[in-house]
């Protein structure tokens, strides 16, 4: 596993920002009666958030790769105290280093 987040009493590990934050969402209940996307997760987590975290802190720009917002999510998260990140490996995909490299243009 590349990356690990703990969080209160639960530990979840993946491979990859999305998958950790794919496993945070299945274990909240923050978008009810859909199954949760990245970016629908984050902004909702964002907003309960609100008291500790300014929305500025985390950019959700369609520009932004789904990987590069769940991996923001999880350094805010650590960085405010709200879990803690390690990461032992960087596993970006492929596809998520094009989507980045071509927006840089």
């Amino acid at each position: 596993m590349g990356m690990t987040l703990q969080c209160l009493d639960r530990r979840y590990e993946g491979d990859t920002a999305v998958d950790i934050v794919l496993a945070l969402a299945k274990d909240a209940v923050l978008v009810e009666g859909e199954p949760a996307e990245v970016r629908s997760y984050v902004e909702a987590a964002i907003e309960r958030l609100e008291d500790l975290v300014h929305r500025r802190e985390l950019a959700t720009a369609w520009q932004l790769s789904d990987e590069a917002v769940a991996f923001n999510f999880l350094c805010l998260l650590d960085e405010y105290g709200l879990g803690r990140l390690r990461v032992t490996k960087m596993a970006l995909r492929e596809e998520d280093l094009r989507s980045e490299q071509s927006t840089e243009r």
